[in-house]
């Protein structure tokens, strides 16, 4: 469990640097995460996924990644699954997966706030569910649904983020 939670407040800080770098000749208009944050709706052009294999030889993995325009603000849910050998569409759900979400938001030059659900310290209570509905080798699309995320150093601080849909390049 330890290890877990290295391993996702390590992911947390790698996700901006991810989104720093951008090709040149690669068009990106047709990506996006679209989801409600608080009731009101936001789309996100500055979105990825990334498929890959997991420290265990028998499951799969795919992470959602998404930054807002302003690029204050960042969103991520992964899975990781049985499924070999590749990650394949179907429906994913705490009861068949490892499923985690997690938002932060950037407050000031050196802080930001952070909320997660699901898998790590998220609580049984905040329940999500990721659809996958397309994967090809360049492209996944799907969409997810949710309850809320708590933030990390509060549980009482909700944050309500659900009816999300999305259309990815993969990232090696």
């Amino acid at each position: 469990m330890k290890q877990n939670t290295k391993l996702f407040f390590l992911l947390l800080l790698f996700i901006p640097f991810l989104f720093s770098c951008k090709k040149d000749s690669s068009d990106n208009s047709d990506y996006y995460i679209k989801m409600k944050i608080k009731g009101t709706w936001v789309t996100w052009k500055t979105a990825a996924g990334q498929l890959g294999k997991e420290t265990n030889p028998i499951k799969s993995g795919f992470s959602l990644m998404g930054k807002s325009d302003s690029g204050t603000e960042d969103f991520n849910i992964q899975a990781s699954v049985d499924a070999l050998p590749n990650f394949i569409p179907g429906t994913y759900t705490p009861d068949n997966s490892f499923l985690a979400a997690s938002y932060s938001k950037k407050t000031s030059a050196t802080d930001f706030i952070s909320y997660t659900g699901g898998g790590i310290m998220g609580g049984a209570d905040t329940r999500y569910e990721l659809i996958i509905t397309s994967v090809t080798d360049k492209v996944v699309k799907g969409s997810f649904t949710g309850t809320y995320l708590r933030k990390i150093d509060d549980v009482n601080d909700l944050m309500q983020i659900t009816d999300g849909e999305f259309v990815v390049p993969i990232i090696p």
